[in-house]
């Protein structure tokens, strides 16, 4: 489901409606938890099992990390890489598979392995758990030990997040999930998020995709150097706008709850030097991967 799409906006107003109804005021993270399953499961819904497969796993690791006092490293490096495996066996098994078994059965049964959306995302923030509980953070412990599991599920499956990020850590997001009120609503951040969002995804990158294409094989074989100079400025470009508004998108459809996520990007294409480059670029990824090198 596009982030442009009459779908997605459909169920973003849809789900507003219902979160924010009196009706329903003490089932709002049950909302969005139906909203998640809805939009993940639009395409293609039998890797919803996916999803709520790793929720659970997450969940079974993090209560063992709870009711367990001896082994406390060997469980949570067995949800880390657990959490990695599922990763590696779903995204990169065609790649695995044609790199070291080629020209083989088994590759080309590994290459027909689907790539679920967005489960990178999903997959981070539930190594992002697994390691707060284990490092004994209040916040995230408070959470697991009241076995709030709707709330655990809510913060892996979030929709606004889900496929394209910025990666939410478990301290982070666990916290801001209460009761929340229509009144809160910023809508002035959310409409500067939202406007500047989709101004990227759909003025920027969508046109600029139309341009760029002409770099493929065997266009750019009739083009002149100068030109395909232009052809990759221009799709660096649009690799920034695409990916930079839906975060921006992202940021302001989550304000809309109630619930604030972390910028993602900061003008990485103005830094002085690689490791400035870095620290701008997908943020939220860098300070997730920091975290996890001090692991355990």
């Amino acid at each position: 489901m596009l982030f442009n799409s009459v779908e997605f906006i459909t169920l973003v107003l849809t789900t507003l409606v219902l979160f924010y109804s009196p009706i329903l005021k003490n089932k709002q993270v049950e909302v969005l938890i139906a909203s998640s399953l809805i939009f993940y499961a639009w395409h293609y819904w039998e890797l919803t099992f996916l999803l709520v497969a790793s929720v659970l796993f997450n969940m079974s690791v993090t209560q063992l990390l709870l009711e367990t006092r001896f082994k406390q490293k060997v469980i949570a490096s067995f949800g880390v890489v657990g959490n990695l495996s599922i990763l590696a066996i779903f995204k990169y098994a065609g790649l695995i598979g044609v790199t070291i078994f080629p020209n083989t059965d088994f590759a080309s049964w590994l290459v027909l392995i689907p790539l679920p959306i967005g489960i990178s995302f999903y997959t981070f923030q539930g190594i992002s758990m697994v390691v707060d509980v284990f490092r004994g953070n209040k916040n995230v412990l408070k959470v697991v030990e009241t076995h709030s599991k709707k709330n655990i599920f809510l913060y892996i499956s979030f929709f606004p997040q889900l496929i394209a990020g910025p990666i939410v850590k478990a301290h982070d997001f666990l916290p801001q999930i209460s009761q929340k009120y229509f009144k809160d609503i910023n809508f002035e951040k959310v409409f500067h998020y939202l406007v500047l969002g989709y101004f990227f995804k759909m003025v920027v990158a969508d046109n600029l995709k139309d341009f760029t294409f002409w770099m493929e094989f065997p266009y750019f074989q009739s083009r002149s150097s100068l030109t395909l100079l232009t052809y990759l400025i221009a799709y660096s470009a649009q690799i920034f706008a695409d990916i930079e508004g839906y975060s921006l998108i992202t940021i302001g459809i989550a304000l809309l709850f109630s619930y604030q996520l972390p910028q993602n990007f900061n003008f990485p294409y103005i830094a002085k030097s690689f490791s400035d480059f870095w620290r701008r670029w997908h943020i939220s990824l860098s300070s997730f991967l920091k975290s996890i090198c001090t692991f355990p």
